[in-house]
């Protein structure tokens, strides 16, 4: 029951944020293929902007299913991101971007860049 609760409520902060244009103050790390025809890279660029703290990388040589096609790289890069290590030399993805809510994704080294 209590993954149902948790589960709800973030739904719900979710589609607030969403709705009124409140970013999520939450690290947030959003990732793709270079050209996801199923998922286009710009929706994730999109989705990224909803968080005060996102990092935005598209993954070489993949396709949509990237968890399954470079399981390895999938585990390395969740595995960066939940240590808090830096992305921007990994070498199966491409430059890193960053995004305050609302801004545009800038190429860059600050986990909490400001974007005029």
């Amino acid at each position: 029951m209590e993954r149902l609760k948790y589960a709800y409520q973030s739904y719900d902060a979710f589609t607030k944020a969403e709705a009124t244009g409140t970013p999520l103050d939450v690290p947030t790390l959003t990732f793709t293929r270079e050209s996801d025809l199923i998922t286009p890279t710009g929706l994730s660029r999109q989705f990224a902007r909803m968080f005060l703290n996102a990092r935005f990388v598209t993954i070489k040589e993949s396709s949509h299913m990237v968890m399954l096609e470079r399981s390895t790289e999938f585990a390395d890069l969740l595995h960066h991101f939940f240590i808090d290590t830096p992305l921007e030399d990994i070498p199966y993805c491409n430059r890193v971007e960053y995004a305050t809510a609302g801004g545009p994704l800038t190429p860059g080294r600050s986990r909490h860049l400001t974007v005029e």
